[in-house]
């Protein structure tokens, strides 16, 4: 068994991530308006039908039985975006809700918490990647990337987290000095 996946990882919807209250405890508000942008299914489509046609060439044809997911019988421009938004139909037998958006979001989220001045009211971190306006708070993952890079965030969220170990390794060496 092998797989191919696809992704866009330029996609023009934009979603939010909220706190819901001051306690931790409380979930946080999102909203992930997946393909709200027309222009964000039209690569999926195009890149499942590239998929298909790879497989389809030689020596690949050879080793290839079948397409299981989303099945060789989605093939006009609705049956694709019906599957890129929606999940595959063949776990909606499972109990699971006619459009079940879950399998939707194999991009890589980033962006929620805005770097950027403290005098900037949309920023959430600072240069140093501290949460401001909360003592003792940093966030180094991929939320504060501006935008998502093209390929996966893995290695740009550890550059993230080792930056910010060297910022509080500095910091705590000039309160030190003081």
């Amino acid at each position: 068994v092998a797989s191919m996946e696809i992704a866009n990882n330029h996609p023009a919807s934009r979603g939010w991530v909220e706190l819901r209250s001051s306690r931790f405890t409380d979930p946080p508000l999102f909203a992930g308006p997946y393909l709200r942008d027309a222009n964000d299914s039209r690569p999926l489509q195009w890149a499942m039908r590239q998929v298909r046609r790879i497989a389809g060439l030689e020596p690949m044809a050879q080793v290839v039985q079948e397409e299981i997911l989303p099945g060789k019988h989605a093939v006009s421009d609705a049956q694709l975006f019906d599957a890129i938004a929606c999940g595959p139909a063949q776990f909606r037998t499972l109990g699971r809700p006619a459009c079940d958006r879950s399998e939707l979001p194999v991009n890589h989220l980033a962006g929620t918490a805005r770097l950027g001045d403290p005098s900037d009211p949309r920023a959430v971190v600072d240069r140093y990647l501290r949460v401001i306006g909360v003592h003792g708070l940093r966030v180094a993952d991929a939320s504060v990337m501006p935008a998502p890079p093209s390929g996966n965030t893995h290695a740009t969220c550890v550059m993230i987290g080792e930056r910010a170990a060297q910022f509080i390794i500095d910091e705590r060496r000039s309160r030190r000095r003081s």
